[in-house]
């Protein structure tokens, strides 16, 4: 279950890495439009099989990210680099460090389409089949 959700979302988090590399005046650099900037921390909290967990990530503003799982067997931390385009929504994330072999596959890169549930939820999508969240800005 943990491999699963923190390869997710460090996925999530390199996608919103490359965003840093668009002009200033992109809608998630802009203070008037924060339902598109993923900075901050969002937090999951769910369950699977019985077993509840939460899934913290803190979106940094140079593009890095700290993704920490916890459930009742066992705490896990990566950090990551992630890119996000606010105009489609999706979301990279690629893991840089830490518990990397508990939230990568052979790729090493996910990508979520990312739906806004007001400024302050998200809903993550990957591959078009699973749907993560929601996660909740803190």
């Amino acid at each position: 279950m943990k491999t699963k959700h923190i390869f997710l979302l460090a996925t999530l988090l390199a996608l919103v890495a490359c965003k840093s590399d668009e002009p200033s005046n992109d809608s998630n650099n802009s203070s008037s439009d924060n339902a598109k900037s993923l900075l901050g921390t969002w937090k999951w909290t769910g369950q699977e099989k019985g077993d509840p967990f939460t899934i913290t990530v803190v979106f940094n503003n140079d593009n890095t990210a700290i993704i920490k799982e916890h459930d009742s067997r066992e705490d896990a931390t990566a950090t990551a680099s992630y890119a996000f385009d606010g105009k489609t929504n999706k979301l990279q994330v690629i893991i840089t460090g830490g518990e990397s072999d508990k939230f990568i596959d052979d790729e090493g890169l996910v990508t979520f389409d990312v739906t806004w549930l007001g400024d302050n939820q998200i809903l993550l999508s990957y591959y078009e089949k699973e749907y993560w969240g929601p996660f909740v800005r803190q």
